[in-house]
């Protein structure tokens, strides 16, 4: 993978969809030389956070009203996520998430995250959520929560 890789969190990506921070996700999806990655966590957890946003419910009141199709019909959320490279699960994540998760107070979600990025050499993370501070510094890879952040990896990473 390329040192000028960043890993997308759904955080980045919910708040571009509701339309509340989208500067930084702009600005990595406007830089031709960066890869942005994302992985079926962080699909899963955008999905889920947009049937709750446009359902106006839990999404689990979204799934028992039989209304996933209706609700997910407000957003091409195929197309959105298409933009991004897509990285695969590995064997690796069965050991390294357990002690990412206990090392750095981190939820499963968040260890899997920093795992594959670990695993696919992936240098920066693209996250709102403070969860990943700690992790990010002891591992080496770069927390980019504004476009600061990201102004400061690309000089970083020349």
């Amino acid at each position: 993978m390329s040192s000028k890789a960043v890993f997308v969190d759904s955080s980045i990506l919910i708040e571009y969809y509701k339309n509340t921070q989208t500067a930084l996700l702009d600005k990595l999806l406007d830089t031709q030389h960066i890869q942005v990655c994302i992985s079926q966590i962080v699909v899963s957890e955008y999905l889920f956070h947009c049937l709750g946003i446009d359902g106006g419910k839990s999404p689990l009141s979204v799934k028992q009203a039989k209304s996933i199709a209706t609700v997910l019909s407000n957003g091409n959320h195929a197309v959105f996520l298409k933009q991004f490279s897509y990285l695969q699960d590995s064997n690796l994540l069965v050991e390294r998430v357990p002690e990412l998760m206990s090392q750095y107070n981190l939820l499963p979600n968040d260890a899997l995250i920093l795992s594959l990025c670990q695993i696919h050499q992936i240098p920066a993370v693209a996250s709102y959520d403070t969860d990943f501070k700690n992790a990010c510094v002891g591992l080496n890879i770069a927390l980019l929560q504004n476009v600061s952040d990201y102004n400061n990896f690309l000089k970083d990473n020349h």
